[in-house]
């Protein structure tokens, strides 16, 4: 479920009368304020006993894999609650957490996404305010085309296609060129060297 779909279904349960049949505009925004933060303390207190563990102090009820599980549902409960409270006042969490991410990334040089590929130029056309894909556009390097390689039919080295030579008309890589060796086309047994890597 992407945060689109479950902000969704976050409200429709808040609301529903088999949910929590509870309207969003029932509490103000420093009502919802309070919820959230209720809810990131109950986080901060489990917190607080896992640096027990990490300092070896005594005092905790539960083990350290059962505070790491409840501090993950103290924190999606926090998350459960900034949906809606941004639903409440007509945010869109989902796509100001895109535009903060990128905005940021932009700003930092952040260049980990490879926009040659197709798939991720869609998703960040889709995902990004046209003035940030502009930006990013031109700010993001294009990798350079690799070179071609290809395998040696004598030696089976892959070489870049700079490396390679000829004899007889017959391709080969220049360590076996300058060795002196000969790669005769019966040799070969139909096979020639190719480009785009080793099968």
């Amino acid at each position: 479920m992407d945060m689109q779909r479950f902000s969704e279904e976050n409200r429709r349960r808040c609301e529903h009368p088999k949910g929590f049949n509870h309207k969003l505009d029932s509490w103000s925004l420093s009502d919802w304020f309070t919820a959230l933060l209720g809810e990131l303390g109950e986080a901060a207190n489990v917190a607080k006993k896992l640096n027990r563990v990490r300092d070896g102090i005594p005092g905790n009820k539960e083990t350290e894999e059962e505070l790491k599980a409840k501090l993950g549902r103290e924190l999606a409960d926090t998350y459960i609650y900034l949906d809606l409270l941004c639903q409440r006042v007509g945010v869109d969490l989902s796509a100001c957490v895109r535009q903060a991410f990128f905005e940021k990334s932009i700003q930092i040089g952040y260049e980990r996404w490879d926009i040659t590929n197709p798939h991720t130029r869609r998703w960040l056309q889709e995902n990004l305010p046209n003035e940030l894909a502009s930006q990013l556009a031109r700010e993001t390097t294009l990798p350079a085309e690799p070179e071609p390689v290809f395998k040696c039919p004598r030696c089976h080295a892959v070489r870049p296609r700079s490396e390679w030579g000829s004899r007889y008309g017959i391709a080969t890589c220049q360590g076996c060129l300058s060795k002196g060796y000969v790669i005769l086309p019966e040799t070969l047994h139909g096979e020639q060297p190719r480009e785009g890597g080793v099968s």
